[in-house]
């Protein structure tokens, strides 16, 4: 009969729940969740999951674009300090009372259902980053969808350029 010390036992517990977990993810979601929680790149990862920006796209659109990884919700590091800027920016005397429109939007690859309601749920996802981190509660944030409708000026709809929310800001009346 083999006896465990109680910090063996939690420490294979551990290890089994950890399986459990990531059974249940791909692998790119392992990729990504390794990458983004520990800063670490697993061995079947092809490179870390961070979405350089290209130097045709202008500091303008980057500024009022959130970028996310293909075929899911996934925001990088650099896309969560933007936006915590962003809401800096928002939190400003300046931008107090400005309302916000946030438009999904997704590349070609999948059916265009699917790219409809992933473009959806990215924007629904930044509004309540945002609704959860802004103070004012009489702000409206309204959020649309266009799916692969309307790709990034000059990129191909098949780019991972076209995968983001949009970012729109007007006077509250």
């Amino acid at each position: 009969m083999m006896y465990f010390s109680l910090r063996s036992l939690s420490f294979f517990l551990g290890l089994l729940v950890c399986n459990v977990a990531l059974a249940q993810m791909s692998g790119q979601e392992m990729c990504t969740d390794s990458f983004g929680q520990l800063d670490v790149s697993l061995p079947s990862c092809s490179e870390p999951t961070k979405i350089p920006p290209p130097p045709e796209i202008s500091n303008k659109v980057m500024e009022n674009h959130i970028f996310f990884l293909k075929g899911g919700t996934s925001l990088g590091d650099g896309e969560r300090k933007q936006i915590d800027a962003l809401v800096g920016a928002l939190s400003t005397g300046l931008m107090a009372d400005a309302c916000l429109l946030l438009v999904g939007h997704s590349d070609s690859s999948g059916s265009q259902a699917r790219n409809l309601e992933l473009s959806m749920e990215r924007a629904n996802l930044i509004a309540r980053i945002l609704k959860n981190a802004l103070s004012s509660s009489v702000r409206t944030i309204e959020v649309a969808a266009e799916g692969e409708a309307r790709s990034l000026s000059g990129f191909a709809s098949s780019s991972l350029y076209n995968r983001r929310v949009e970012i729109f800001a007007r006077k509250c009346r």
